[in-house]
């Protein structure tokens, strides 16, 4: 694997991850986000295109899943979470220090939570 630079995801990296998801090489790529920082796999997200993003995600255990999402910009998080199901959106909030999950609530819109849609 090639490596990468804190904040500065390099390009061939970038491109071998997408070639583990082609060969749906999860545990390797599972095994290579753990050693990441939550701000590097961040980053790393936001660089993927969306089918991409939600399976980097769904490797993530909730609780280092709640650290990586409030590193990720608002327009991301909201695409992300509207892809997951609320199970593993409830998990990841439970998870996390109840400062973050105020945060990221309150920077999502009202309409963008999975659970308006129960009304």
């Amino acid at each position: 694997m090639t490596g990468f630079k804190t904040g500065n995801i390099e390009v061939r990296f970038i491109d071998e991850v997408k070639g583990l998801i082609e060969q749906e090489k999860f545990d390797a790529l599972k095994k290579l986000v753990e050693e990441m920082r939550p701000a590097d796999v961040a980053d790393l997200i936001e660089h993927l295109g969306a089918n991409e993003r939600i399976i980097i995600f769904q490797l993530l255990e909730p609780e280092g899943a709640g650290d990586v999402l409030v590193e990720i910009e608002p327009p991301i998080q909201e695409r992300i979470l509207r892809d997951l199901n609320n199970k593993a959106i409830s998990d990841i909030v439970a998870e996390m220090a109840s400062d973050d999950a105020a945060d990221l609530v309150g920077d999502l819109p009202a309409a963008s939570w999975p659970w308006n849609s129960w009304r």
